[in-house]
């Protein structure tokens, strides 16, 4: 049930009391959230607590209820306020109503039957408000984002409804996706509802300083939620009033068993600054390869490089099949230079486009089969593609591969060479001796046998020990969990992924990241 903030205001602590006491509020969706025994102080926890309704004594000193409620609904249209009145203030009250006052009460006859029919109205009254209200807010905020023809009246109608606020925040939440290294059609991304999700924790999302305005979807892999701050926030303070909602957001998408980075903008004072602010903010989204995957990061801590044409230059030659720089110096090169700040999506994707180029004719002149073979049948593993860092490693490991693939010819007869090759390219699958012979027309027992004569070791050795090397290489992959690398490399449990581990190298998986994986 959705529950609507109260705040009481009387001279009279016992008159407060009294109301408080007259009937369970929780049960009819309302949350005491203030009581005030003075105007100024009504005042200042109206602007603090921004209650949905305020049940205002008439009569208090300096400044009584009406002219309290006049200050109040100036500052917020939205709020019902409820007079609490005597017989003699009956006259007084009921031109209040003219006001903007929602109702009024006699004070001293008021019952919790009274007060029970009271809510009830002012919770129907408020449901239907509200859904009003956040329709307007939904729609002229996405005429807003999406910078459309009307988007300066819709500016001016999310003003006058939100009305005055010390702020509002941006939080940009983008489902992590791999970085195209290879021009590959993904397909769709795993089917996630964003906006429900925020919908369905909404009201988990508040904290002490900040509440959510609304969610708007950008596209099926972001959503942009609004929040609005009641007082003013520093720099941490915000930090950290949006680091608890942006945490929830992620848990329930880990959850779905994928992972989001989420943006946070700093504070802005007023709603016309938004376009501007999302527009930073969407742009500095393309950046997040330097940070990794499910991160909370603010916009401002996102470093933007300007690339000059010169820089691009010296990269791309570099790059080229002309240079005379080595793969994996080219490799070192490269990445060096983007780590070090220097890091743009248009240089990456040229330095990919070219390092791949390099590695499809090692691949065709070995006779392997090409990236989008493999993609085509769905043995290409992109989970490498999160970040400059796994990124720079399956290169590196690709081109060990390959040429780990051409040192077979100087080594062993064809038929062992083309076991190895099967080995490396389906080391994944469930693989025996039967199922290799059948995919090289080779007798099971033949393969068996001369396998065994020139590489002193059996087949089942030989897969056990080249899956176990590619968990070592996976193990230091930060992003990935032991019981993933286990499936990627072959395995149906990481149980018996770890025992085998631990038998290859004398330690566990957990034990090799924590070892190997930190020098």
């Amino acid at each position: 049930m959705k529950s609507f903030k109260v705040m009481i205001v009387d001279d009279e602590i016992l008159a407060i009391e009294h109301i408080k006491s007259l009937l369970d509020w929780k049960t009819y969706g309302f949350d005491l959230v203030a009581e005030a025994v003075t105007a100024k102080q009504a005042i200042v926890l109206a602007e603090k607590t921004r209650p949905d309704v305020i049940f205002m004594d008439i009569r208090m000193p300096a400044m009584d209820g009406l002219t309290t409620s006049k200050y109040i609904l100036e500052k917020r249209k939205n709020v019902k306020i409820v007079l609490l009145t005597s017989h003699r203030d009956f006259d007084y009250a009921k031109e209040a109503m003219k006001l903007g006052i929602t109702n009024y009460l006699l004070k001293h006859e008021m019952n919790g039957t009274q007060l029970s029919k009271e809510l009830k109205r002012l919770r129907e009254d408020l449901l239907f408000e509200r859904e009003k209200e956040a329709n307007v807010i939904s729609h002229n905020l996405r005429q807003v984002v999406a910078e459309s023809p009307n988007s300066q009246e819709a500016i001016e109608q999310l003003e006058e409804v939100l009305g005055d606020v010390a702020g509002y925040a941006l939080m940009y939440v983008k489902i992590d996706s791999c970085f195209p290294v290879i021009e590959i059609n993904e397909g769709d991304l795993r089917s996630i509802n964003l906006q429900k999700i925020v919908k369905n924790y909404t009201d988990n999302l508040a904290t002490a300083n900040v509440n959510i305005v609304d969610s708007i979807l950008i596209s099926k892999e972001s959503l942009l939620v609004l929040f609005e701050s009641p007082s003013k926030l520093s720099d941490e303070q915000l930090r950290v009033s949006l680091y608890q909602p942006a945490s929830i957001i992620q848990k329930v998408i880990i959850e779905e068993g994928i992972t989001a980075t989420i943006l946070l903008s700093p504070l802005f004072k007023k709603i016309r600054e938004l376009p501007n602010i999302f527009k930073q903010t969407e742009s500095k989204s393309s950046f997040l390869l330097v940070y990794g995957r499910g991160n909370i990061l603010r916009i401002q801590d996102i470093c933007k490089p300007s690339i000059n044409n010169t820089c691009w230059n010296k990269l791309v030659q570099k790059m080229s099949m002309q240079s005379d720089l080595g793969f994996k110096d080219k490799i070192d090169f490269a990445f060096d230079w983007m780590t070090s700040g220097q890091f743009h999506p248009t240089l990456l994707k040229a330095v990919c486009q070219q390092l791949v180029h390099q590695l499809e004719q090692l691949r065709k002149e070995q006779g392997m089969s090409s990236y989008f073979e493999l993609h085509s049948r769905q043995k290409l593993n992109i989970d490498e593609w999160y970040d400059l860092k796994t990124i720079k490693q399956w290169f590196l490991k690709e081109h060990n591969m390959i040429i780990n693939t051409s040192n077979l010819s100087s080594k062993y007869s064809k038929k062992v060479e083309l076991t190895i090759k099967y080995i490396y390219e389906h080391y994944q699958n469930e693989l025996s001796v039967e199922t290799i012979g059948e995919a090289l027309s080779l007798s099971g027992d033949y393969v068996r046998h001369i396998f065994k004569k020139e590489t002193g070791k059996t087949i089942l050795e030989y897969v056990t020990w080249y899956r176990v090397e590619k968990a070592k290489e996976l193990l230091l992959v930060d992003s990935l969990k032991v019981y993933e690398i286990s499936e990627a490399v072959g395995y149906k449990t990481s149980q018996y992924f770890s025992k085998v581990f631990k038998k290859m190298t004398g330690m566990t998986p957990y034990e090799f990241k924590d070892n190997v994986g930190k020098r």
